[in-house]
């Protein structure tokens, strides 16, 4: 295991780290990072050198975003567009659309999650499957918005 060195300060991607916080049960350093649109979450030490995350998600809704522009662009400019060219905007909608169905869904299971209910109950309740639950649960954790352990079913 390497030396401690204090990241505070230091930016990696759009992410400026604030400060430490509290290590992962496995010894993974976390830091309290804050990301040019104001988010702040809580990105382990490997997954902010290595490039892993580079923003809380904004900079993956501007890339949908952008490539969309481009496609409706190069639609506008060839004259009549190939069915594929047509595509190419309605699925960077349902892309977006999909996003915020899976952020919504997952806060949902989140809040759940800190009521105390085992995954099981909320894969019953939610009506998805408890691989969906656990993941969810995860990311929240790796955000830092999970702190209390989750009973395993």
């Amino acid at each position: 295991m390497g030396a401690f060195r204090d990241r505070t300060g230091e930016t990696y991607g759009r992410w400026t780290v604030l400060a430490r916080a509290k290590s992962l049960p496995d010894g993974a350093a976390c830091w309290l990072c804050r990301c040019v649109c104001g988010a702040e979450r809580v990105v382990t030490g490997r997954d902010l050198y290595t490039g892993r995350t580079q923003s809380c998600g904004c900079l993956r809704n501007e890339r949908i975003a952008e490539w969309a522009a481009q496609r409706i662009k190069k639609v506008k400019l060839s004259g009549r567009p190939s069915r594929w060219r047509r595509m190419a905007p309605v699925v960077a909608v349902r892309v977006v659309q999909r996003v915020r169905q899976k952020a919504e869904r997952d806060a949902a299971i989140v809040a759940l999650a800190k009521q105390g209910l085992r995954r099981d109950e909320i894969a019953k309740k939610m009506q998805v499957s408890r691989n969906t639950v656990h993941g969810a649960v995860w990311r929240a954790r790796n955000r830092g918005e999970l702190i209390t352990p989750t009973a395993k079913a």
